[in-house]
């Protein structure tokens, strides 16, 4: 057998195999991840949500906030009672957020600036 008919015969045996594989890890579905939905609120203060009124009571004598569907999101997934943020403006910490650099590093350092 010739050295070149000896080589592809190898290359057979290694590729068939390797590539039916790929194929059947391609073919699996991939297993169920955790389903996460980040929700931000921009200019909404804690006290104007029903869910965090106990920790943080509103000024005296406003009415009680009445937020159902944020309270439903609440039960359901995870409230933060504190956090920070990167930089005074919306758009600079939501530039931070998607790409995990500081205004600094991705070049948003407040509103106006092209993303």
């Amino acid at each position: 057998m010739s050295s070149d008919l000896r080589a592809a015969v190898v290359s057979v045996r290694w590729t068939v195999p390797v590539g039916m594989s790929l194929v059947a890890a391609c073919a699996a579905p991939a297993p169920p991840g955790p389903t996460v939905v980040l929700v931000t609120w921009d200019t909404t203060r804690a006290d104007a949500l029903s869910a965090w009124t106990d920790e943080l009571p509103g000024p005296p004598g406003a009415p009680a906030p009445h937020t159902p569907h944020a309270d439903a999101l609440a039960a359901r997934g995870v409230r933060f009672a504190w956090a920070l943020a990167h930089a005074p403006t919306t758009l600079s910490s939501h530039t931070s957020i998607m790409s995990g650099e500081d205004p600094h590093g991705h070049g948003v350092p407040r509103t106006g600036f092209p993303v």
